[in-house]
């Protein structure tokens, strides 16, 4: 019988027959060994009982056949065969020995040119390790091209003013006054001014460091006069008349603040009645014997609709409130038709109007 093609377990290189088949080679030898023994039993025994003959034939196989399969278990092989051969009598153990021996020659012979089993299952993949540490940093990597220019920014604030440029020539006197008479404007002792020329005055501004000019009409040169200074420096935004003691300056700005005062102008600056309200960028013509003041900032930068009058035909000047503008008004234009009627336009508006001191505006 070919072993290798019987079930069974691999050891090794060798592949050994199943516990079960060699036990049923075992139990077929010990029958024909039974039966051999029973034949010559009956001849030397032939007043033995065949029943009691037997049961004791089937008591040694079954003695033989136990210790045939524990000697060929593979975990109790050397235990089991001690304990086995102790209960054997001479004879049975001979008997057994024997068959033993066969059988593990035949295993022998045919099991020592078997092939090597299959390779078992590959066992469970073991567990991650634990990441190793960072490696050290790779070199930078080169520049990228530059972004395209943005768009320009706003334009900054203006800076501040430069200073004022250096004064023109004095241009050529102007003829001297008649005896006993002298202009408001210039010094008495000094060079001075026919009233009965026509002279414009230039009061001080922005960067003039309070200086005034008076130049002669219609030739605008310099006439041979020169103005007190203004004693608080800078001023501007302020409105002017003409007065019979010389120019009236009100309002405006200096000192970094808006003003109500009044200035005029002689052979000195003197102060004069203040107006009613706080005035800056305002407008103002003469109504008769009045002069009419309108609209401007007051002193918070608040645009006015308001205006007011400097009544001139009395002992002592004073201004009175008078009839307000249609729109809050500043740096507006405001130019006399006659002396009943005033033109007005722009200051923040598109409108313009026409004043009638019997109707007011129109």
């Amino acid at each position: 019988m070919d072993y290798t093609q019987l079930p069974g377990k691999n050891d090794g290189d060798t592949k050994k027959p199943s516990h079960l088949i060699l036990i049923l080679l075992a139990a077929v030898c010990c029958l024909a060994v039974w039966n051999t023994w029973l034949t010559m039993a009956q001849a030397n025994n032939t007043q033995m009982n065949a029943g009691l003959q037997k049961e004791l034939m089937e008591s040694y196989l079954q003695t033989i056949f136990h210790a045939l399969h524990n000697r060929h278990h593979h975990d109790n092989l050397n235990r089991n065969k001690r304990s086995v051969l102790g209960q054997l009598d001479e004879h049975l153990e001979s008997l057994t020995n024997l068959i033993d021996g066969a059988i593990q020659d035949a295993c022998a012979e045919k099991c020592s040119s078997c092939p090597a089993g299959p390779v078992g299952p590959s066992g469970p993949v073991g567990l991650v390790g634990p990441a190793g540490p960072v490696g050290p940093s790779g070199p930078a990597g080169a520049a990228g091209l530059g972004g395209l220019a943005g768009p320009a920014g706003p334009a900054g604030p203006a800076g501040p003013a430069g200073p004022a440029g250096p004064a023109g020539p004095d241009g050529p006197p102007g003829p001297p006054c008649p005896a006993g008479h002298s202009d408001p404007i210039c010094p008495v002792g000094s060079p001075h001014l026919d009233q009965d020329y026509e002279v414009l005055f230039i009061g001080p501004g922005s960067g003039s460091n309070g200086q005034s000019e008076v130049l002669n009409l219609p030739s605008l040169t310099r006439a041979n006069c020169t103005p007190p200074t203004f004693p608080y420096g800078n001023y501007y935004g302020y409105v002017a008349t003409l007065m019979s003691e010389g120019p009236l300056l009100c309002g405006g700005h200096y000192r970094s603040t808006y003003q109500s005062t009044c200035h005029l102008a002689g052979k000195e600056w003197i102060a004069s009645t203040p107006m009613k309200t706080i005035r800056r960028g305002a407008e103002a013509v003469t109504l008769g014997d009045a002069w009419w003041v309108t609209g401007g900032f007051d002193g918070s930068a608040n645009t006015l609709a308001t205006t007011e009058l400097l009544l001139t035909n009395l002992t002592s000047p004073e201004w009175a409130p008078h009839i307000d503008l249609p729109h809050i008004l500043r740096h507006h234009c405001l130019v006399k038709l006659n002396t009943t009627h005033v033109f007005l336009t722009g200051g923040g508006t598109a409108a313009s109007f026409i004043f009638s001191t019997s109707t007011g505006f129109v």
